[in-house]
């Protein structure tokens, strides 16, 4: 019974996350300098599922757990550029636009570096409270 909750389950969560995408959202995350990030974070979090699927709860937890310190470095790996740009546009006197630009691109990685790991982290919370009942 626990197999066939835990694959019903993601279906219904990738089902979810495929309506993200085709949406628009979801898609955004892939595009610029957060595609690697992003898909290191979600591999990581897969690395988690899988361990959920052959039944090393245990180990599971411990991926779950790792989930929000990476929510956190990614943060800081799209902050401390944003704060390196904008610093550098404020010292050279060039064109603030582009700065600007920059910034909130930087910024963006950031954000979605932080939000894919801790929405990776609620997926395997989910996954474990309702199929393992951890």
């Amino acid at each position: 019974m626990t197999r066939l909750r835990f694959i019903i389950l993601q279906v219904l969560l990738i089902a979810g996350l495929v309506a993200l995408w085709l949406a628009g959202p979801l898609a955004q995350a892939f595009d610029g300098d957060a595609r690697w990030f992003v898909s290191g974070v979600l591999a990581f979090a897969g690395i988690g599922l899988l361990l959920a699927a052959i039944g090393r709860v245990v180990d599971a937890a411990k991926v779950m757990d790792m989930l929000p310190i990476l929510a956190v470095i990614g943060m800081q790996i799209g902050l401390l550029p944003a704060l390196a740009i904008m610093a550098q546009a404020l010292m050279s006197s060039g064109d603030p636009s582009k700065a600007v630009g920059a910034f909130i691109a930087a910024l963006s990685t950031a954000l979605y570096v932080s939000v894919s790991a801790l929405a990776s982290y609620l997926w395997l919370r989910i996954t474990l409270w309702l199929c393992h009942g951890e």
